[in-house]
């Protein structure tokens, strides 16, 4: 077995240990060439087109349609409040309708009391309401969306993680694309919250503004958004609906993008999926290598 896997691997293991690095420089050449090159091209001259027309929008216009949030919990704990209170606080006038589900809330009983805990607190803010769903047993995340699309009443749907907070004017700057009819989902931008405490932390907030912030951004002006994240995702009601809701047993954020796709690839319809970097939300990380891998 392990001569077979040295076998193998010979091919590249020989030039290193000889000193010999050119030809193994050479064999990933073609995939720099070829692949690495025109996509860092391409995203960023996506950047730099995204710059250009950012500074010649024009002024806001007064669309403001009713939103619903789905808040998928199951063992955030306190944590949850944190991000029902960035909710609550957006600077948007129009109303934002909370769904915090509670996967497993018999064994998630912190995590279904704390969000109880912020019923009062949101009722005494206009145009905001907070609906808290127990799933006493565990679904698992697919499962927790799909029921909260039964209590959803916005035409724009926002499915975020219950460990995520917000910029105060997150809504309203992913709520603006949906003015264009072919807009049919926006991904949101998401921050390392806890970057200052390791090294680890600090490593993973530069893959995520580089992987997350600045890929999709370029990628977004040319319509070719490949993901639309699972932990903050926006979508147009009507589009969810059309496609069924989100497939167990998936990648749910990438089938949810790719589904879409098909779906306006196979009736040949106009659509966009529109990465916006200034709709904000921050998360934390593991610290540790340790806790990366094993997450």
């Amino acid at each position: 077995m392990y001569e077979y896997i040295l076998l193998l691997l010979s091919p590249i293991i020989e030039p290193i240990i000889s000193g010999d690095t050119w030809p193994l420089i050479m064999r990933f050449m073609p995939f720099i060439i070829f692949y690495e090159l025109p996509y860092t091209l391409l995203i960023y001259a996506g950047v730099m087109k995204y710059i250009w027309e950012r500074k010649r929008e024009g002024q806001r216009r007064d669309y403001f349609p009713p939103v619903s949030c789905i808040i998928t919990c199951y063992s955030e704990g306190r944590e949850v409040q944190g991000t029902i209170r960035s909710l609550t606080e957006q600077i948007y006038p129009g109303k934002i309708e909370l769904i915090a589900m509670i996967d497993g809330a018999s064994r998630n009983r912190d995590t279904y009391e704390a969000a109880l805990d912020m019923k009062d607190y949101v009722r005494g803010i206009e145009n905001r309401r907070l609906e808290v769903v127990p799933k006493w047993q565990r679904g698992g995340r697919v499962s927790n969306i799909n029921t909260g699309l039964n209590y959803v009443t916005g035409e724009i749907v926002f499915v975020l993680d219950g460990d995520t907070s917000f910029d105060n004017n997150m809504v309203e700057r992913a709520v603006r694309h949906f003015e264009d009819p072919s807009v049919a989902a926006v991904s949101g931008c998401l921050r390392v919250r806890n970057a200052d405490s390791s090294l680890a932390a600090s490593l993973q907030a530069v893959e995520y503004f580089i992987s997350i912030q600045t890929a999709k951004t370029g990628l977004s002006e040319f319509n070719i958004v490949n993901n639309v994240s699972g932990a903050f995702g926006i979508f147009r009601r009507s589009v969810v609906e059309l496609v069924r809701g989100w497939d167990a047993g998936t990648a749910e954020d990438l089938d949810m993008t790719l589904r879409i796709k098909q779906y306006f690839g196979r009736s040949n319809g106009k659509f966009r999926i529109i990465f916006d970097p200034e709709a904000m939300g921050h998360t934390d990380v593991p610290d540790t290598s340790y806790n990366k891998c094993s997450r």
